[in-house]
């Protein structure tokens, strides 16, 4: 939504959304627009996650639906198995991880995964670097062909400048911000803030403490661990960065006094776990002494310098391949090339859609021959032309489009008897209105008739930006009607019944005229309610009859 209001090109938006870790790794403005490939994570199936990338690539993209050239050659469009295959190549190394926002995002624990952290940023990177993909016989994962690895590309048919279909490829080097996340300057301070705050914490527990409190040993324990635990993040950070700035001499003093801080509070912690488990029971309390004796023993050897490598601490966050494999760059290369026309023609077709209700090509996501053909592809063509002529920015596009005659055409019978008659001719030689000679009416979508409600009511929430808010919360919260989750199995009630915008595929949006909404509208608090105070700011109008018009 930013980069729309920004309006920025649509050649750069789409570079990001395929490639924002690879273009621009430091930068988390840019990285969240990976969320495009982000949506099409499936934890439990990773062919079915490759699949589903490739397929919403190629519709929302290309407008060209490839699912069928997963198992054999594509019916329809010169396309074979094979370049199916090159093509899911690109995305072959990638997967998707969790960033942290800052260092105070605590973890859960995950079935499969382990520790994840409870919120973050999903970002896409290139996690297996030498990724081989293969063909696979019948599309079936258990059967790959891998006598010959495939190389990644794009169809030799849609190749533009590409007559082999090849891409070309370069590795790209990464920010640290991107592959170390945890020594982002943002990060880095949080994590200080937390300790700092937690020593502060346990200080002021124990300042409140009597001295012949039995508590007390307790209290001194949190202290001393907090202490520890905040001298050996100091240590840590501190040889993580000298490792990464290549102080090898400075790195090896840095990184044995990482790892012993970090015994030192391994051993405080053990400390306090015997004090807690003396309350319990016999049992935990061996238990928790043998963890002590263990944790003691660890820090003696090092300290004798019988035991532990200097290098062998335990760094502050996970880090991640110090490179991509650039794949994905290119395509997003080869899709904004001048010399490549149908990404641009896909776009334009999307825009007219929005604006007319019907776009020019009625399979808004399949051109290929199976596809429906345009209905003015000299249009098409143009518009396309205007959009990347026009550096790919869409606002302008858009002041065309509106300004236009055709789009400022009316969509209801005229008055006069003979402008009338005129009217009906035109109808019955043109009845589903192929030729634009008239506005089509439509009804407004879903979110438009939550938002507009509430804003006739003065009760809409215009703040931008935020975290999905609870789709069961679309009576209680006014905020637009966007920021609610929707998925294929969560969504607000209300919006399902006004045809709300499919997650899966919303090249199109179903429009329905039914019973249900009258009901839905009835019986809905947040309506009633802004029914109520639209009619009390019209009671206090003079002229409520006009105002009262002017509202509805």
């Amino acid at each position: 939504m930013q980069s729309l209001n920004q309006d920025k090109g649509y050649d750069q938006m789409l570079t990001e959304m395929l490639a924002g870790d690879e273009i621009a790794g430091g930068d988390p403005q840019v990285l969240v627009a990976t969320g495009f490939l982000g949506r099409n994570w499936y934890k439990f199936d990773r062919e079915a996650w490759l699949f589903e990338t490739v397929e919403r690539t190629c519709e929302s993209l290309l407008g060209l639906t490839m699912r069928c050239s997963r198992c054999h050659d594509h019916k329809y469009d010169p396309i074979s198995q094979e370049e199916y295959y090159r093509f899911r190549a690109i995305f072959e190394p990638h997967d998707v991880r969790t960033d942290p926002v800052a260092a105070s995002t605590g973890t859960e624990k995950d079935p499969t995964l382990g520790e994840v952290l409870r919120d973050g940023v999903a970002t896409v990177y290139d996690k297996t670097i030498d990724s081989v993909t293969y063909r696979l016989e019948r599309g079936d994962g258990r059967f790959p062909d891998k006598s010959k690895p495939l190389q990644p590309g794009v169809p030799a048919s849609l190749g533009g400048s590409l007559s082999n279909g090849d891409l070309p490829l370069r590795p790209i080097e990464l920010p640290i911000e991107s592959w170390y996340p945890a020594l982002r300057p943002d990060v880095i301070e949080a994590m200080r803030q937390r300790s700092r705050q937690s020593v502060f914490d346990a200080a002021k527990k124990l300042q409140a403490i009597d001295e012949n409190d039995p508590s007390r040993s307790h209290a001194v324990a949190e202290l001393e661990l907090a202490q520890a635990d905040r001298d050996s993040l100091d240590c840590r950070l501190a040889a993580d960065l000298a490792r990464l700035d290549g102080e090898s001499a400075g790195f090896m003093l840095l990184a044995r006094q990482a790892l012993t801080s970090e015994r030192i509070a391994a051993v405080k912690k053990s400390q306090l776990n015997v004090l807690r488990a003396a309350a319990e029971s016999p049992e935990k309390q061996a238990e928790a002494a043998k963890a002590l004796e263990a944790a003691q023993t660890a820090f003696n050897m090092l300290s004798e310098g019988a035991g532990g490598s200097s290098g062998h601490y335990t760094p502050v966050g996970p880090s991640y391949p110090r490179t991509s494999t650039g794949r994905r760059t290119a395509l997003a290369r080869w899709l904004t090339d001048p010399a490549n026309p149908r990404t641009a023609r896909i776009a334009v077709n999307q825009l007219w859609s929005r604006h007319f209700g019907v776009p020019l090509v009625e399979t808004a996501e399949n051109f290929g021959l199976n596809g429906r053909k345009p209905s003015h592809p000299e249009l098409l063509d143009w518009l396309a032309c205007e959009l990347v002529e026009g550096d790919w920015t869409m606002k302008r596009l858009h002041k065309l489009i509106v300004l236009s005659a055709t789009y400022r055409m009316q969509s209801f019978l005229p008055h006069r008897s003979d402008s009338r008659s005129d009217h009906e001719r035109v109808a019955s030689l043109d009845p589903d209105n192929r030729y634009f000679w008239r506005m089509n009416s439509r009804r407004m979508e879903a979110e438009v008739v939550r938002d507009s409600t509430l804003f006739l009511a003065a009760q809409l929430d215009f703040s931008l930006g935020g975290s999905e808010i609870e789709e069961t919360k679309g009576e209680q919260v006014t905020r637009r009607s966007m920021y609610f989750r929707n998925t294929p199995n969560e969504s607000m009630l209300m919006l399902d019944v006004f045809d709300l915008a499919d997650p899966n595929a919303c090249y199109r949006r179903k429009e329905s005229i039914v019973p249900n909404q009258s009901l839905a509208m009835m019986n809905s608090g947040l309506v009633q309610d802004a029914a109520r105070r639209i009619a009390e700011r019209i009671a206090q109008e003079t002229d409520f009859v006009g105002c009262a018009f002017e509202t509805i």
